[in-house]
Order: C-alpha cells, then structure tokens, then sequence
C-alpha cells in the first residue's frame, strides 16, 4: 500500500489494482481495514477510472461491514467516501441511491468520537453535493441518523484529543448541510 502513495500509475495499472482490492473484500474482514487504505491509495490517482468506481459500488455494498471494523479503519473508509465524492461525484450519480445507502450504513451507530468528527463531514460533503439525489427517503434517513446525536452528550477523558465543542461544530455542520436542500425542515 505505501508503493501506490505515488502518483505515477496508469489507467490500466489502477484498474488492475482495483480489481484486485475489489477481490479482496470478498475475503475474510479482517483484511478489509487493509484493502480500504489501498484503496484510498488508488483513488487519489490522478488516472484513477470512474469506470473501476462503478465495478467497485456494488462489491463495497455487499462486502464492506464498515462497522465491524477498528475506529483507525473506520475513519480511513470516511477518508475514501470522501476522496470518491470530491475527485468522482459525477460517477457516482450514476450508482444512484446504491452509493448513499453504503454511506449510510458505514456511519449508523458510529459510537467513536474521532470517527464521528469525520463522518459528519462526510455527511457535509455528501449533502453539499446533492448524492442522495431526489430520494427524499435517503435524505431523511441521513438527517435522522445525525439528529441522534443531538443533543451531544460527550465528556472527553485524558487520551481523547476530540472536545464537546469539535462534536457540536461537527453535528451542526452536518446538520446546516441539509438545509441548503429541498429536503430541510
């Protein structure tokens, strides 16, 4: 995974790698923390192809357990979602609704605060660019997984460097998010 830090592979060497990781999902979880980091790696690739994206959606929902994993693996699948929406959000209108469920399932009932920080950004970005789509289901369902956490009840203990103020500022902005759209209250 360090090797692909670069940014000098092709189109096919990219692909070829994100088949590869897409195989790998298929395998036992506990490689699944390892194959997102590659592939994190790989979507950052300046020739990355949304076409490998499409072929990777469906193997990510039916095999990534998001939550299964350890909170360092957690924050780096946000890390991916987030890469994939700003570098390829134009791909992803094409998975449709199938893309917004696997976030949705990746950040319900995240429990960690350092993990929640990055996946009410996350549901920013997602909101900011309009992915759940027409589907006001999918928009309320986000809005609603993020209102469980309102009121943030959270006391940090020595070894969190995450603060009540960094979770509400967090929240809200997830929150605000949606406002911008059709689909606020």
């Amino acid at each position: 995974n360090r090797c692909l830090n670069k940014n000098s592979l092709n189109v096919r060497e990219v692909a070829v790698l994100t088949e590869f990781y897409r195989e790998r999902l298929k395998d036992v979880w506990q490689i699944h923390g390892a194959v997102m980091e590659g592939m994190l790696a790989l979507v950052k690739q300046p020739k990355y192809p949304g076409s490998a994206l499409m072929r990777l959606i469906p193997t990510l929902e039916q095999e990534l357990h998001v939550q299964s994993l350890s909170s360092k693996d957690r924050v780096t699948c946000c890390d991916f979602f987030c890469e994939i929406i700003s570098r390829h959000s134009s791909w992803l209108g094409q998975a449709g609704e199938q893309f917004t469920s696997i976030l949705i399932s990746s950040y319900d009932g995240e429990t960690d605060p350092r993990v929640l920080i990055n996946n009410f950004g996350l549901v920013s970005l997602v909101q900011t660019k309009g992915l759940p789509g027409k589907s006001k289901l999918l928009w309320d369902e986000m809005l609603d997984i993020c209102a469980c956490y309102f009121p943030v009840d959270f006391e940090p203990d020595e070894k969190d460097k995450v603060t009540r103020s960094d979770l509400v500022n967090a929240l809200n902005s997830a929150l605000l998010a949606g406002v911008k759209s059709e689909h606020a209250i």
